[in-house]
């Protein structure tokens, strides 16, 4: 039950807030936590009001969401906070179809009535006390600006892995040297590497960002422009960004050493082409076989060949290409491997280095060399 205090103070408790506001809230709460929670506490929506702002924060098992809403007007005479539990699914239902102002008022019989200008709902609160801790941000994150940002991690999504037994592939690394942050993202057949000017590193650190946090940042942003800042203490990653913070829990693993095998790859050749007329040619390998022979040669260009033995399937076209340095090379690869990394850079020409000590290729486009992606071929012919 609540003390004496709280009892005198609830007969106060009254907030008018921006109903289409609270449903852009809401709304985000929503499309972050998909999936009907077993634990009760995590499925209801935390409510903290202060004197000049309120706070709505959620969770799950793993992601945690804090936003401040400061365009509200209270009742409330004194600077104490009070805190209680409202069951999600009411919350996000009633403002989803109420987007002018509400008054809500929070009854000390555990009631909380929601006033418009067309009647009122009523429902039930409850306390918060066996609400898990939210964590906050200690110390300097990356600073980093969204427009730009969420594109380059948009394009490492296609080559973030799935794995039990690795769970760091399925993370971006965010890496933070002096001058630059690389983005990266692999699935141990792909190697993704964006690297970004950045000269705001405080100190150099390795941040992994989940899929989820990724995925979440991208829904919230993709047509903002606005400040990043993302930071871990070690066992949560943060991100923040107006006034959101949005937790994740770390991965216990290490990332995979990208650096190691970017420094290894030794070109021996590099062939120019057009971008779309390879992933038009690598389409209509689809035909026969996942599995595409490539070869490079002056006489016919770039030869793609894909073969069902089996089924008696072949299928081969040619196309020219732009310019040759070194030279001719072959090589096996998957039909899916090499036509997501194709289709992961920017449209024009489109540069692949061969390195036939690795057997390995390198593709970028030569006006955004910073992005280039890596791929293990099969096997040489």
């Amino acid at each position: 039950m609540l003390d004496s205090h709280n009892r005198k103070f609830l007969k106060k408790m009254k907030v008018r807030v921006p109903g289409i506001l609270m449903n852009e809230k809401l709304s985000n709460i929503s499309k972050m936590f998909d999936k009907v929670l077993k634990d009760c506490v995590t499925s209801n929506i935390k409510i903290t009001l202060y004197f000049d702002h309120i706070r709505i924060q959620a969770m799950n098992e793993r992601i945690t969401y804090t936003d401040d809403i400061f365009d509200v007007n209270t009742d409330i005479s004194c600077d104490h906070k009070f805190s209680f539990l409202v069951d999600a699914g009411t919350l996000i239902s009633f403002f989803k179809n109420h987007n002018q102002d509400i008054e809500i008022e929070i009854k000390n019989d555990y009631s909380i009535v929601f006033k418009y200008d067309r009647g009122s709902f009523s429902s039930t609160w409850i306390e918060d006390k066996a609400f898990p801790d939210f964590f906050y941000p200690v110390g300097d994150g990356i600073r980093v600006m969204s427009s730009s940002f969420i594109q380059s991690m948009k394009r490492s999504f296609a080559f973030v892995g799935s794995d039990e037994f690795r769970p760091a592939i399925g993370s971006i690394l965010l890496n933070v040297k002096k001058e630059y942050i690389d983005i990266v993202s692999t699935d141990m057949f792909h190697l993704f590497i964006n690297r970004k000017e950045y000269a705001n590193a405080v100190e150099e650190r390795s941040i992994m960002l989940s899929e989820v946090a990724a995925s979440i940042l991208y829904r919230f942003l993709s047509d903002k422009d606005t400040e990043i800042s993302i930071s871990t203490d070690g066992v949560r990653t943060f991100l923040c960004f107006d006034n959101v913070i949005i937790s994740d829990m770390n991965v216990e693993q290490q990332y995979p050493n990208y650096e190691y095998v970017c420094n290894k790859f030794e070109k021996s050749s590099s062939v120019k082409f057009d971008r779309d007329l390879l992933i038009s040619v690598l389409n209509s390998m689809t035909l026969v076989d996942n599995v595409v022979n490539v070869k490079v040669d002056k006489e016919n260009g770039i030869t793609v060949m894909s073969e069902d033995f089996g089924n008696r399937k072949k299928i081969m076209e040619s196309m020219p290409f732009n310019a040759l340095e070194g030279p001719c090379f072959n090589f096996s690869i998957g039909k899916e491997n090499i036509l997501s990394s194709v289709k992961s850079l920017i449209k024009g020409d489109v540069v692949m280095d061969w390195s036939d000590q690795y057997k390995m290729i390198k593709m970028f486009n030569p006006k955004y060399e910073s992005t280039y992606v890596l791929n293990q071929t099969l096997y040489n012919l």
